[in-house]
C-alpha cells in the first residue's frame, strides 16, 4: 500500500506542476493565466486571470472592469460572435464586402440619372 501512495503522490505532484497555469510558480489553476489586450493603443482587456480562471473579466486596460461572464457564459457569447455574428450573418466579411460594392453600384446608378 505505501507503493500506491507514493506512486499516486508522485503522479500528483507531477500533474500539479504539469497542468499548472504559471509553470514558475505553480499556483495558477489552468485557464487563469489568458490576457489580451486590444482596441486602439490597448484600450481594452480581456482576461481569466480573476476568479480562478473561472470567469471571463472584460475592462478599461489599468482602470476599471466592465462585464464578467461566468464561463459557460462566455462560450456561449464566443459561440455567438464566431458563429452567428461571423460566419452566418457576414459569411466571414464578405456578405459585407459584397453588400458595399452593390451599395456603391447602386449610388453610382443613381448619380448618372
Amino acid at each position: 500500500m505505501e507503493a500506491i501512495r507514493k506512486w499516486k503522490d508522485s503522479i500528483a505532484d507531477w500533474m500539479f506542476v504539469y497542468v499548472s497555469g504559471d509553470k514558475e510558480q505553480h499556483c495558477v489553476p489552468p485557464g487563469a493565466e489568458p490576457t489580451l489586450v486590444f482596441g486602439e493603443d490597448g484600450m481594452y482587456t480581456a482576461t481569466t486571470y480573476n476568479n480562478d480562471g473561472f470567469e471571463l473579466w472584460l475592462g478599461y486596460t489599468g482602470w476599471k472592469w466592465m462585464a464578467h461572464y461566468r464561463a459557460a457564459e462566455a462560450r456561449q457569447l464566443a459561440w455567438f460572435i464566431l458563429w452567428d455574428w461571423w460566419a452566418k450573418a457576414t459569411w466571414c466579411g464578405l456578405k459585407r464586402r459584397l453588400w458595399y460594392w452593390a451599395l456603391h453600384v447602386r449610388c453610382e446608378q443613381n448619380n448618372a440619372n
